[in-house]
């Protein structure tokens, strides 16, 4: 099976006024470039925000590389912010560089009775990746006979004293 990006993937890019917009390589950007990034969004740019990242929500099940992006934007839903609004640009910027993307859905392997059907599972977390909460976070991919079918990326409901903790955490879930 073959699913591809929705195409209101553009319609985002045109609102955000980003169809022209360079592209970059990366969905999430770790620094901020400007002095003014803690200053609240205010009118129109609120419901702008909200409104791409939910927008953003619906692709993450057929973009599974943009979820902890994702998953990080939505944190500020509430009270968005200038820094809000510029990792949002960042990701849409990725997205239009990523628009021949395709998730391509088959089993790597015949199915016989011989072969056993093979299921695995890559969990991995970070230690206190939440600049104010100090909370990790933890990420999944289930993989059956090869094929990517589920994965997720949460933050952590309690803070964890040290990796390996986290990394339990992270196996827990």
């Amino acid at each position: 099976m073959l699913f591809r990006s929705p195409n209101y993937v553009l319609d985002i890019l045109k609102e955000h006024g980003l169809q022209d917009a360079k592209p970059v390589v990366s969905p999430g950007i770790t620094t901020v470039t400007t002095p003014d990034a803690v200053s609240a969004l205010e009118g129109k740019s609120i419901s702008l925000y909200r409104r791409g990242v939910g927008k953003c929500m619906w692709m993450v099940p057929l973009r599974i590389e943009i979820y902890y992006t994702t998953k990080e934007l939505a944190r500020n839903l509430q009270h968005p912010t200038m820094e809000s609004m510029m990792r949002l640009r960042h990701l849409l910027r990725y997205l239009k560089g990523t628009l021949h993307y395709v998730l391509v859905l088959y089993a790597r392997v015949q199915l016989h009775r011989d072969v056993p059907v093979e299921l695995k599972i890559y969990v991995d977390s970070d230690w206190a990746g939440c600049r104010t909460t100090r909370k990790s976070t933890s990420g999944c991919v289930i993989e059956l006979l090869g094929c990517a079918i589920h994965a997720f990326s949460r933050t952590q409901g309690t803070i964890a004293t040290s990796s390996g903790e986290a990394e339990l955490y992270a196996i827990g879930s």
